[in-house]
């Protein structure tokens, strides 16, 4: 665990182990080992641990009882997102508890004059609108949209995104995915996304838009992803691997 070339804080890294450990070996109010106990085990002092505890709850990752001793807590779900993957990745730590995904609308459609514009496409060309439900440990998270310039080479139909797993099919079309780029603000929710995500109407929501483009700097799709922040932590990463 401790990595005396790497310029992070022992507590932290301290923390880091410990956090790992409760996701991997750890149910909601398991008794994490004693102040003491985790000092001997990681070779650390009694401050060390204290301020690695104070930092896991701090994320979320326990609740510590007076003279008893800290306690795994319930956590909402984290979710890291690659900005060049469609599908989000949700990890509560529970492998039972995994994404689930349904499609809520489907349709070939002509565009808003504000995507026509923004996608540089005519009234008369149609585009395929996708929308998913994402939901872990039973609660609804965000709901996805995607607008994709047609004609594509790969069809897609509603009954296609019901039979297999929408975001590995949406992943698997031809699109020459070049380059994105990713906004975010912070709007409130639709009487619509108010009931599909069990909200009520002053819970903000985040919108992530992405705007992906082809070799030709043209956007091919469009995905708006409106997400209740305050039920899972929403991380973005980029990675050239």
């Amino acid at each position: 665990m401790r990595d005396s070339d790497v310029k992070i804080p022992l507590y932290y890294q301290l923390a880091q182990t410990l956090s790992k450990q409760i996701e991997a070996e750890m149910a909601v109010n398991d008794k994490l080992a004693s102040e003491k106990e985790i000092g001997e085990e990681y070779s650390v002092s009694r401050t060390t641990v204290r301020l690695a505890l104070s930092e896991l709850e701090r994320q979320g990752y326990i609740y510590r009882m007076q003279g008893k001793g800290s306690y795994v807590s319930q956590r909402p779900a984290k979710m890291t997102n690659s900005l060049l993957n469609l599908a989000p990745q949700p990890n509560t730590g529970k492998t039972a508890d995994q994404r689930q995904t349904k499609l809520i609308e489907f349709e070939h459609t002509t565009p808003s004059d504000k995507v026509m514009q923004l996608m540089n496409i005519s009234a008369q060309q149609k585009i395929t609108r996708v929308s998913l439900l994402t939901s872990a440990l039973q609660e609804p998270l965000l709901i996805d949209t995607f607008l994709i310039r047609t004609p594509i080479s790969t069809p897609l139909s509603r009954g296609y995104l019901k039979v297999q797993d929408p975001y590995a099919a949406l992943s698997s079309l031809d699109l020459d995915l070049h380059a994105v780029s990713e906004t975010y603000v912070i709007t409130q929710p639709t009487k619509k996304e108010q009931k599909l995500l069990r909200i009520d109407a002053q819970e903000p929501l985040l919108l992530a838009t992405k705007q992906y483009y082809d070799s030709n700097n043209r956007i091919i799709l469009l995905n708006m992803r409106h997400v209740v922040s305050s039920r899972f932590q929403y991380q973005n990463f980029f990675s050239n691997d």
